[in-house]
């Protein structure tokens, strides 16, 4: 637990301030391009990230679910064979990707999304494409090396940073989407060089010439490419909502959609800073036969999880218009959904780490399932709703497949392992989440402008801790608000 909560309280405190420099990357972008900019710029970031899928293979889990294996049993000859294989796939297949992005541009362009603007950007994106596979990598490496405070930092921080200073120059030089798009790639390429010197220190044995990396291809790749086809899913559920609105209706409404969801993206964010550390835990600990171990902290992590994720999911619900404003009067044409995916992505984070706990203990088979199920379910929905309803049909279709599925996972979970995260100690966290709920609305009369919107999540936050003390913590509760509180002292 220690080991988990100090990691994840890492990870916190950079997704913290990665998630304020996101908000503000996004609201430059969406302020100085304009949805319809802005939505075409998301349209080909979006179809980059369709190349990176496939280039890194599923890898980025199957990384984590190698490497967390053999350090766990000190087999470094193995671990290092895992990465040296993980990199020679991944620079083969985004070659490939992006030529292909490159040569077929103008179908693309054309015949699919019916605006020939996409195909002057394409080839660009294809630059994107690659840089984002390493990227997306390096994700899998350091955290199956138990350090995704190391990614997390360059990635959620230093990059957006760099993507911010770069955009505003170049946007006062004359170059818009362009500039977004140039500022996109240079930070990635300086983020890559900052994470492959930093993986000399991390992981050593990778650069010790006396070990030689025993190769395991064909286990590594058999379960990668599960791994890649459950990620194919997912990919389908998180980002295909764009490319049917970019189909059925314009760059703008994908614009106005994709800044919803980036806010509406807050939601997991506290069920990703714990996954980034728990998942190779969960392998560790599953293999090494602590069964009893890994039941307690999945309980434990999933109801800490709840906790901190209730304030935020009550802000973007009861202040959803006044958070979309910060992005220009146009955007909060989305209010609703905004409204329907924060309470989708709620239920992905309430009901735990269900996905990583199936894929980290040999089920990996029904995360599959479960991906297909998904990714069809929102594909459906999407193609009934959305020429109905705009993209508030897409954000409904959204928020069922994506909280069905999951509550599917944690039975799966239950059926397979006999583990559940619910017992009678979120109790206190139900009444704090209720009369949190409460307070938000009888505030929310009172809200009119940014500043106090904005002021309003870090006091909803105070106030559910505030409750839970009164309420009185349990004591393995206690150890990990110890890490939380040490790591809020950063932004003190």
């Amino acid at each position: 637990m220690k080991t988990a909560t100090k990691q994840a309280g890492l990870v916190f405190t950079s997704r913290m301030l990665g998630y304020v420099l996101g908000f503000l990357l996004q609201t430059v972008l969406a302020r100085f391009l304009g949805p319809d900019k802005y939505g075409l710029y998301s349209l080909g970031l979006t179809l980059a990230n369709v190349g990176v899928l496939f280039s890194v293979f599923g890898m980025g889990t199957g990384t984590i679910r190698f490497l967390g294996e053999y350090i766990g049993k000190n087999e470094k000859e193995k671990a290092k064979g895992v990465i040296f294989s993980a990199f020679q796939l991944t620079t083969l297949l985004s070659l490939v990707f992006a030529v292909m992005l490159t040569a077929f541009k103008n179908f693309i362009s054309i015949n699919i999304f019916h605006d020939e603007r996409l195909s002057s950007i394409l080839p660009w994106f294809s630059v994107v494409l690659v840089m984002y596979s390493f990227l997306q990598l390096f994700s899998g490496i350091y955290r199956g090396l138990k350090r995704p405070s190391i990614f997390f930092l360059c990635r959620e921080t230093l990059e957006r940073i760099m993507r911010i200073g770069i955009f505003l120059t170049l946007y006062l030089l004359g170059f818009k989407l362009f500039g977004a798009i140039v500022a996109t790639i240079i930070s990635a390429i300086f983020i890559l060089l900052i994470l492959f010197i930093k993986l000399k220190s991390t992981a050593p044995f990778v650069f010790d010439k006396s070990i030689t990396p025993l190769y395991e291809r064909k286990k590594f790749l058999g379960y990668s490419s599960n791994m890649l086809f459950v990620s194919f899913t997912y990919f389908l559920m998180g980002q295909v909502n764009r490319l049917i609105l970019g189909i059925y209706l314009d760059a703008k409404s994908v614009g106005m959609y994709t800044i919803s969801d980036t806010v509406a993206q807050l939601s997991v964010f506290f069920l990703t800073a714990f996954n980034s550390i728990f998942a190779a835990i969960i392998s560790e600990l599953y293999h090494t036969g602590d069964r009893k171990t890994l039941a307690k902290m999945y309980a434990d992590i999933t109801r800490w999880i709840v906790i901190l994720t209730l304030p935020l999911t009550i802000w973007m619900i009861v202040f959803s218009e006044q958070i979309l404003s910060i992005f220009g009067k146009e955007y909060t044409q989305a209010k609703y959904v905004l409204i329907f995916l924060a309470m989708g992505q709620f239920v992905n984070a309430a009901v735990g780490s269900n996905g990583f706990m199936l894929l980290m203990t040999k089920h990996q088979k029904l995360e599959m399932i479960n991906g297909v199920l998904i990714a069809s379910l929102n594909i459906l929905l999407n193609i009934i709703l959305v020429p109905k309803l705009g993209i508030i049909g897409s954000a409904i279709a959204g928020m069922i497949a994506i909280s069905g599925v999951n509550i599917l996972k944690m039975v799966e979970v239950y059926l397979t392992l006999g583990m559940i995260p619910y017992n009678t100690k979120y109790i206190k966290p139900i009444i704090s989440g209720s009369l949190l709920l409460l307070l938000a609305g009888i505030t929310h009369k009172f809200v009119s402008n940014i500043p106090i919107t904005l002021c309003m999540l870090p006091l909803l936050f105070a106030v559910m801790i505030g409750l839970l003390i009164a309420l009185r913590l349990y004591e393995e509760d206690k150890e990990i608000m110890g890490v939380i509180m040490r790591k809020m002292k950063f932004f003190g």
